[in-house]
């Protein structure tokens, strides 16, 4: 043997475990399934805020409780399904001239005198409503009404999506299941059982959780007008899946 050979002998013999550990120790292909099921709104999530004024903290206070109260009151008896009204935040500010913006006091605390005397207070609440998306455009427009500052609908929902979650999972594995399908049959190979499955969407996925409790109702105000209705039709909530899938490939 010459010493060319016996080099390439060598070198072959040493490459052959290296080669032996890089090879998957079972035939298999791995797809990337995607599902995704369309389901129709079932919550809506409402947001506006509530202002009141007065002389004192405790007069913007009531004001500000008064006027909750009575939009709470009139957005209940829009449905008879179950709302949950909740606040998410309170605050209560001195009011002054506009005369006192304008002086540069630097970032420091104004005094109050002057121009920069306090006026009286504002109290303002942000207040946010779950509720049934078919009432929820008529909810916005009376609150307005009623003295609501920035209705708004933030968003349409579902109360409890594991129902949807469940089969977009299942439509992203009858994907990938169809995926290498293909890719067996296209490289002459038949489908064997699954190996190994990850999911993609691997977080958690939950509705708001919305904290606080639901504000106390008034009597009806007497014979208010009757609200102006708008009419709702959101899009279907999508729930998607992204399923990782290795199936064996048969011998």
């Amino acid at each position: 043997m010459t010493r060319g050979a016996a080099m390439l002998s060598i070198l072959m013999f040493g490459a052959v475990p290296a080669a032996a550990q890089s090879l998957p120790q079972r035939p298999s292909i791995t797809v990337l399934g995607i599902g995704e099921v369309k389901t129709p709104p079932d919550l809506a999530m409402v947001a506006y805020g509530v202002r009141g004024e007065g002389a004192t903290p405790d007069d913007a206070t009531r004001a500000l409780v008064v006027k909750q109260k009575a939009i709470a009151s009139a957005l209940a008896s829009l449905s008879p399904e179950e709302i949950q009204i909740s606040n998410g935040s309170v605050n209560v500010r001195a009011s002054r001239s506009s005369a006192c913006q304008s002086q540069d006091y630097g970032p420091g605390p104004q005094l109050s005198t002057g121009s920069c005397a306090v006026l009286g207070y504002v109290a303002r609440m942000d207040v946010t409503v779950r509720m049934a998306p078919k009432t929820a455009g008529t909810a916005t427009g009376l609150a307005s009404r009623l003295g609501a500052e920035q209705a708004n609908i933030q968003r349409f929902g579902l109360r409890s999506d594991a129902v949807a979650r469940r089969a977009a999972i299942a439509a992203a594995i009858t994907d990938a299941k169809a995926q290498a399908a293909a890719i067996a049959a296209a490289s002459g190979q038949q489908l064997g059982d699954i190996l190994e499955v990850r999911d993609q969407n691997a977080f958690s996925q939950s509705d708001i959780v919305v904290t606080g409790s639901m504000l106390a109702a008034p009597p009806p105000p007497p014979a208010p007008p009757p609200p102006v209705e708008i009419a709702i039709s959101p899009e279907p909530v999508t729930s998607a899946a992204r399923i990782t899938v290795t199936f064996a490939i048969q011998r």
